[in-house]
This record gives C-alpha cells, structure tokens and sequence, in this order.
C-alpha cells in the first residue's frame, strides 16, 4: 500500500483518499500503468471483496448520478416568482424565501423586459367571507378545500433554456396553424400550437380561427385574446409574428389535417421536420386532442404558461369582465354553474330535453339533419345514456343535487352558458328552488353588451371571467369549459369546483326511499377541487390536472428554520453554486420525495420495483466469486454480460431516464465481466503458458 505524503502546510495536510487504493486496485490500473510499473501487489488486491467494493462504489456514483439528472428537470430552471399573485391566499414570504431569492441572483436573467409570471396570470379576485349564522351543512358547502401547500411554480431546465436562445430567434421555417369550435376548443388548439411550434423549432403565425359553424362567430384572434400580450410572454419560448412574411406567401400550399391522435414529439418531428425545413411553411388544421397528454416536464409547463399567462383575453372583454365580476363579488359569496342546457347540446348528446314531447320532437328532427354532431354511443337510447352519464344535467337535476350539497336557497347562481334551449321554461325548476340566479344580461347596464351581442366566443370569455371568481364552481356536463376552469382554479389556488357524479347520484335521485343529502355529500367529499395529482391516470390533460408537473409543494415552517443552519454553517459561496440550478429552491426542496414517489420511474411504477429486483444479479454475481472457476458457466456469464448491456441502452434511452435501471446493470456488468475473466483464465484461455504452446506449435 501506498505511504501517506504529507505536505508541510501550517493549515492543512493532504492524504491519499481511500478511494485511490480502490482505483488502484481495479481493472483500469493497466491503462495508467504498463507491466513493468503497475503496483506489485496487483494480484493480492485484486479479491473478491475488494470487488465487491468497486462494484457499490459504481453502484453509488450512478445512483448519484440518477439523483442529479432527476433533480435536473425540476431544479435547472429558471427564477420563479417566490411571491405569489396578490390576489392568490398563499402565506406571505418567509424569511428563508428572502434569503434564497438574494441568493439566486447569481442565476443570469435574460428576462428584464419579459412580464412576471404573476402579473402576467390571469388571477380571479379574492375569495368572499361567509358570514351571519349558517348550518353545518351550509358552512362545508362553502369551505374551501386544502391546498395542501401547493403554489404555481414554473421553472424550466437548463437544456430548455439554452434551445430558447436559438429557437425564439428563427426567422426561416414558419407555423401556421387553424384551430376549430367554440372558445375553450380554440383555446386548447393554441397552446398545443405553441407546443408544436416549440417541438419544431419554427415561429408561430398568430393562429387563426375558423368560423364557428354552430355559434356562427367569425371573431379573429385578436377580437379575443390580447395579441401583444400573448407574444410578449412567449417571446422567450417561442417566436411569435402577426402575419407571414411576403418570402412564404405560396399560391398552393397544404393543409395537414389528417394528424392521428395522440402523438409525440419524435412523431411531429419525423412528420413534419422535412416538410418544414423544404418548404420553410407548415399549415396544420383539426389540432383537437392530437398532441399527446404525456410529454416531457418543460413541454408541460409551457403549456401551464400559454393558457393560465398568454392567453389574456382582448380589452374590451377583459375589462367587461372584470367590471361584471366585481359587480357580483361585491354583493358576497356566490357559485358558477356552468349550466349546458343549449340546444346544440340536446342534439349532440342524444338525450331529451325534459321539457316535454314538443321539445322533444324539435331536437329529433334536428338531429336526423344533422347525424354527424351525434357524439359516440350510436347504439345507446336515451334512457341508458343518462344513466350512463352522457346527458347533462337539466335544471331540476342541478337544483336537487345543490340542496343535497348544503347550498342555502339564498345563495346566489351565476349561470355561465349560452341561450337554454326552452328558454325561462328551461331554468324554471332551478328559479323555484333558488331565486337569486343571475346571468350576465342582468348584471350588465347601459348596453353593455351590445358589441357582443353576436359573438359567441367574446361572451363566453366573458362566463369565463366571472365564474374564475366565484367561491364555488359546477359544472352540469362535461367539456372544454369545464376543464380549463378546473385547471385555471387549481392554478390560482385550489378553489372549489365540484364535479357531478352523475353515473353514481342519478339513480340516487330516482329512489325516492333515499335520504340523498348525506350519500351525495359522500360522493362528492373528494372531488370538490383538491389537488389531484395527474401522475395517478397519466392520460389526464395537465391543464385540468396541473399537479405536480407546474404546481410544487411549498416547503414546511420547520424548512425554512433548517435551511438557515444551513447556510450559517455551510460557505455561501458552495450554496451560491448550488442554487445557479436550483433558483425555486423554496419551493423544489420540500417537494422533492414527493415528486420522486409521484414520478413515472418512481416507487409506485414497475419501473422503480423491476431495478430493485435486478440488483439480485449482482449480489448472485458477488457470492459467486467465493466459489471456484471450473464451477462458473461461460455461456450463462456471456449471456448476462449482454443482456445487462443491452439494458443499460434501453435505460439510456428511454424517456424518462431511469437510472436506477442503469446503475444496477452497470454494476451487474462489471460482476460479470469479472466473472467471465475468471472462466476464461480457468479454460486457459488467458494463461501464458497456453499462448507458448500455440507459439510452438
């Protein structure tokens, strides 16, 4: 073993690292050595447990390795705002958040002109107190659910960041993209549009938006959304220009409508990669529900960042909405319903109205002219599909199901929605049972609303506003509505959205044997907009489940107590590095298990358990090398070395990384080398004296 050098140093003396005599001791000696120069006591070293040593320090320097490259994703970022939106209930900077956020200057910022995040969302208003004397089951109808301590957070990686400099300058290969259907629909198109532009590395032609064919809105996309806004916040994700510049204009070009659903970014880019880089123009149509719900974290978050930041409606219908709403906060609480009682509803669901035979026949006949708006189900009447929960809920319905709730009668209903079909006919049960229903027409004076009168997307923009800002939100039918709000209040806080159980309330409200207050409540103790994390059903769209892919969990009060130790004890200096890929450190840290158990390669996958059961192999591989060479199978030994191989590629590979998989079949790899070293010398195939005979032959 090699002697202890001490340097002579009043401060300091250095001593060989133990971890020296490991290397000295491996395999890779003979690269820095030859022959004649490696230690003598190469051989005597080279044991069983010596190996076994070397094996768990690869196993730790992946394992390292995997926790730095999993940390990567959420930790090299960008500075998110440590203050969250004024008009967000989040708990007020802690003393620990102010230091950090001092510290975290030394992160480059190339963000001056660029909006804060904060004021850039599009936040509802502060949540009204309940007052007076109210019923228990009135006080849980308006208590907001726990937050469990999540806050809006989005911090892109450093990869993502450095792409950004190049792609948000492309002036060459150009996006334009069509988005169909009503307000929401459109606005699922765009930031998908944003996503695939990113995807392709192209600027963005401010989409544009095909007429309605059932509103009948010609609107354009600067009549809804904030065209200056929009770019101003994507301006260092994607490039964003108003119109084509005269270079591309083509008498003939394509339209990409026949886009399969589900697909990924290696799929855009393999599709349209080519296309784009020839033509230097690419125009995609029917965009609904084609990209992907699973996407890599910064795609994620970029589509967090266009709906709930770049996507502010226009003036006009921002300040509208802003005066409505507050005329309804001001009065107190009040709920949002968003009530689908259309008539294009009626006939795209293939339900009845519930407003009797001579309705009835008018949504038949409807629906015979048009059977291409019937959605799914074909072979289903109407009676199963209420039961199966494919019909909306009518008035009558909504009523009974907000008595079992706990709403008092007096509370008051917004009612988000186009014209019922029916008309006062059609909320009549609902009025009977809660008189205080009110709809933008009411709460709007002077004509106020005649420059939207006949459009359609401008007054549901207008919904959307108001109904951000209620204390509670339900929705009588699925759709696009419906979920966007849900994200939008997650988003901002995790403010109360019920979501009907229709399949399991309805036959409840049919039995009239059943006390359905409690059994409704039931229900629905779980689904009143607590945060639902979308790694539980992977499918689910993140901007209806943003937990936890742009929503971290915010640190404990004992954290912050801990992380000033830390920095009192540990240089700043070595903080200062480490918080240059770790500026939402406030936030990160505290979410980090939980980000890990909640991960696709995480303890709740058979991507974290399969790993563990492979470490096997390599603690048979150790055992065996007490046992003798002759005893060792060449061809088993062979066979593992190339399936462990061939893992340690896929693991690479496969995204996400998983590097648990890769650290066990490294290590497994060097067992198995070692052991096939071992075979080959008992065969004789390494020997020297083997090699002398061949040469005398």
């Amino acid at each position: 073993m090699a002697k202890s050098r001490n340097i002579k140093n009043p401060i300091f003396t250095l001593t060989p690292s133990p971890v020296c005599h490991l290397l000295s001791a491996s395999p890779f000696t003979s690269l820095l050595f030859s022959p004649k120069k490696s230690p003598r006591n190469y051989n005597k070293l080279l044991t069983p447990p010596t190996l076994c040593l070397i094996s768990l320090l690869v196993s730790l320097t992946l394992f390292g390795v995997s926790i730095l490259g999993f940390t990567s994703n959420s930790q090299d970022s960008l500075p998110c705002s440590l203050n969250s939106p004024s008009s967000l209930s989040f708990p007020s900077m802690s003393i620990s958040s102010m230091l950090l956020t001092s510290l975290s200057s030394v992160v480059p910022k190339n963000v001056e002109d660029e909006p804060r995040m904060a004021k850039s969302l599009m936040a509802p208003l502060p949540l009204q107190p309940v007052t007076g004397n109210v019923s228990k089951e009135e006080k849980e109808f308006w208590e907001q659910p726990d937050g469990k301590g999540y806050k809006p957070c989005l911090d892109f990686s450093l990869k993502y960041r450095k792409a950004s400099a190049r792609i948000s300058k492309e002036r060459r290969r150009f996006l334009v993209v069509v988005a169909s259907g009503g307000l929401n629909q459109q606005r699922n198109q765009i930031v998908d549009a944003v996503v695939i532009a990113r995807i392709l590395e192209a600027a963005l032609v401010v989409p544009v938006l095909q007429v309605n064919p059932i509103w009948d809105d010609e609107s354009e996309f600067s009549e809804i959304f904030n065209v200056e806004h929009f770019k101003r916040v994507l301006r260092a994700d994607v490039r964003i220009v108003s119109s084509l510049p005269s270079t591309h204009l083509m008498s003939r070009q394509s339209i990409e409508n026949q886009i399969p659903y589900d697909v990924s970014p290696y799929w855009i880019r393999a599709r349209f990669s080519r296309l784009l880089n020839e033509e230097g123009l690419l125009i995609l149509k029917a965009l609904d529900s084609k990209l992907s719900k699973n996407l890599p974290p910064d795609l994620q978050k970029l589509r967090c960042k266009v709906a709930f930041h770049a996507l502010r409606f226009a003036a006009p219908i921002q300040d509208l909405g802003n005066r409505l709403s507050k005329r309804m906060w001001i009065e107190g609480p009040y709920i949002a319903l968003h009530l689908r009682l259309e008539k294009d509803i009626w006939v795209r669901s293939g339900c009845l109205s519930s407003l009797g035979p001579e309705y009835d026949k008018i949504i038949a006949k409807s629906r015979e002219s048009q059977p291409e708006y019937l959605t799914g189900r074909l072979n289903m009447n109407h009676i199963r599909r209420r039961l199966a929960g494919l019909c909306p809920l009518s008035a009558l319905e909504i009523a009974r199901f907000l008595k079992a709730l706990g709403a008092p009668s007096t509370a008051r209903i917004y009612i988000a929605g186009g014209e019922p079909f029916g008309g006062s006919l059609a909320l009549q049960p609902l009025i009977a049972e809660f008189p205080n229903v009110i709809t933008k027409e009411i709460l709007a004076r002077g004509g106020e609303l005649s420059p939207f009168i006949k459009k359609a997307s401008a007054l549901a923009a207008i919904d959307y506003i108001i109904s951000l800002s209620s204390n509670v939100f339900i929705p009588s039918h699925g759709g696009n509505f419906g979920r966007v709000m849900q994200g939008h209040r997650a988003y901002a806080g995790h403010k109360k959205h019920i979501r009907p159980n229709k399949r399991a309330m309805l036959p409840v409200f049919e039995n009239s044997t059943f006390e359905f207050g409690s059994i409704i409540r039931t229900l629905h103790k779980k689904s009143q907009g607590q945060p639902e994390p979308r790694t539980n059903k992977r499918d689910r769209d993140v901007i209806a489940y943003p937990v936890p892919e742009f929503i971290f969990y915010s640190a404990f009060v004992v954290l912050d107590y801990l992380i000033i130790i830390f920095v009192v004890v540990v240089d700043l200096q070595v903080l200062q590095r480490f918080l240059r890929g770790s500026s939402c450190f406030h936030f990160s840290m505290a979410a980090y298990f939980r980000t890990f158990l909640n991960s696709p390669v995480g303890p709740k996958t058979t991507h974290f358990w399969g790993p563990v059961a492979n470490w096997g192999f390599v603690a048979a591989g150790l055992v065996d090398m007490k046992n003798p060479p002759e005893k060792i199978s060449g061809n088993m030994t062979g066979a593992m070395c190339v399936c462990s191989a061939l893992l340690m590629r896929f693991a690479w590979m496969v995204q996400p990384r998983n590097y648990l998989l890769l650290a066990c079949h490294a290590s497994n790899e060097t067992v198995q080398l070692y052991q096939l070293s071992r075979w080959a010398k008992g065969q004789g195939y390494l020997s020297s004296e083997k090699k002398e005979e061949t040469r005398s032959q």
